[in-house]
């Protein structure tokens, strides 16, 4: 909000949220190992405000996925952000809307989760087998 009122002392107009949306899959690329195309499309798939009133209200109040997203970057919560990720990347909602299982318990061979605690684990036959 500071940012907001000295650019509006200044008598300029600046979007801020374009600002933050085209800096996010860079830092997503440079901190988490993205590719900055997956990266993008992940980051313009976050706060879909044109489909929906709540989620602009959300935005106004400032808990808004981009809102996260700031929290993520400043605190590295990997899991959280894997979390963020399987809701919005919409190749990996895909995927997991139409398979319907967790892999943690179906009859998959050989799997890498994330697991509650932001850490990695390599999961086989449901079961994992190391970190």
């Amino acid at each position: 909000r500071t940012m907001e009122d000295l650019a509006s002392k200044a008598g300029c107009e600046v979007n801020f949220e374009m600002a933050w949306r085209s800096h996010v899959p860079v830092l997503l690329v440079l901190r988490y190992g993205f590719r900055m195309g997956c990266a993008v499309k992940f980051v313009s798939a976050l706060d879909p405000s044109t489909t929906s009133f709540v989620t602009r209200l959300l935005q106004m109040f400032g808990v808004g996925e981009l809102e996260s997203m700031s929290w993520i970057l400043a605190t590295h919560s990997v899991h959280i952000l894997e979390q963020l990720h399987k809701k919005r990347f919409l190749p990996r909602s895909d995927l997991n809307r139409l398979l319907q299982t967790d892999p943690r318990n179906g009859n998959n061979s050989l799997q890498l989760v994330a697991t509650e605690n932001a850490k990695f684990q390599l999961w086989q036959d449901g079961y994992a087998i190391g970190e």
